[in-house]
């Protein structure tokens, strides 16, 4: 291209009124917003699952080869389990006939979960609600309670109990409960200056906790759990102990254990529950007696070789649900 040309072409760009340049901006997002879109859309998705934490599906979805002495009850496919501190489990069962977990269908944006019930035998949804990015579940008085990093309003605190100023900036997080029996919302609030992800309960309230400066700024924050208001707040900033400062991580209902590998079973066992145990195997899982290691059954899952790591499995009388991480599946089957 001659000089002459290029000085033409600025000289041109140069005589655009404002509203030109932004019906050509708008053009280019148009363009742009078409090409994602077309080509990018699942993979922009996996993109933002990875930078929070969820991972994507590592391997293709697996069907059921054989079993032997399993009956095979259902399966949910693209239900990815979410990176959910639950005190062990990302099950819990009510009344071993309802299984409720957190869930994320593959196609949808990685922030976006709900919570789900399920019958253990027929696999049929019972209730279903959404919930944002969840960081912990815990189960108190008839209720779910979630911890989740989406801010959802500062909580009102209850009259005439006027609140310490604490100087230090912490992370907020939110709390949403949601009735158990039909997981409708109860409340949502959030809560400033607490950056330790864990609560304790007792005699109808919730702690919450910050620290900062090396532990020598400490928060405490009592919630009324019924309501979600803040019933009182302590804070210290001179490094003087907080009485009542609590320990965490206690445990709560959710028996999911993941199974051992056919190399690692004479060294790591597998009685983690004393009816069954469970032993991986290529693409084989083995069920034996839980005591005596007897051979009960097995399943055989068509595609990519199992791994122990990315199995975890609840059993509920002789329900026993599979979940499969890096497939992102759930399978049901009657146990012998």
């Amino acid at each position: 291209m001659s000089r002459l040309k290029k000085k033409r072409q600025i000289f041109l760009f140069s005589k655009l009124a404002p509203a030109d340049y932004v019906s050509l901006l708008a053009i280019f997002v148009v363009f742009a917003t078409m090409f994602l879109l077309i080509f990018g859309t699942r993979d922009m998705w996996n993109t933002l699952e990875s930078a929070l934490g969820i991972a994507p599906r590592i391997v293709p979805a697996r069907t059921i080869q054989t079993t032997h002495n399993m009956t095979y009850l259902w399966h949910k496919d693209d239900y990815i389990a979410p990176n959910v501190e639950s005190a062990g489990s990302l099950f819990f069962s009510l009344n071993n006939r309802t299984l409720v977990f957190p869930a994320a269908d593959a196609d949808m944006p990685a922030f976006l979960y709900t919570l789900e019930a399920v019958d253990v035998i027929s696999g049929q949804t019972r209730w279903q609600t959404d919930i944002a990015s969840p960081r912990m579940i815990r189960i108190y008085e008839g209720r779910f309670v979630v911890l989740s990093t989406e801010w959802q309003g500062q909580a009102p605190a209850k009259p005439y109990r006027p609140l310490p100023y604490c100087s230090f900036g912490q992370q907020r997080y939110s709390i949403s409960t949601y009735d158990i029996n039909t997981g409708q919302n109860e409340w949502s609030y959030g809560y400033g200056g607490m950056n330790i992800p864990d609560m304790t309960f007792e005699n109808q309230r919730m702690v919450l906790a910050g620290s900062d400066d090396q532990g020598k700024s400490r928060l405490l924050i009592n919630v009324d759990v019924n309501t979600g208001f803040i019933i009182d707040q302590q804070c210290t900033t001179d490094g003087s102990p907080l009485p009542g400062f609590p320990k965490f991580s206690q445990g709560v209902q959710g028996t999911a254990f993941a199974p051992a590998s056919i190399a690692a079973q004479e060294t790591e066992g597998c009685n983690r529950d004393n009816r069954y145990c469970f032993i991986t195997e290529g693409n084989r899982l083995h069920i034996l007696n839980g005591g005596a290691k007897e051979f009960l059954g097995y399943v055989d899952f068509a595609g990519s070789p199992l791994t122990s790591n990315y199995i975890d499995i609840l059993v509920l009388n002789k329900i026993g649900v599979i979940h499969l991480d890096d497939s992102d599946q759930l399978f049901a089957f009657r146990l012998p």
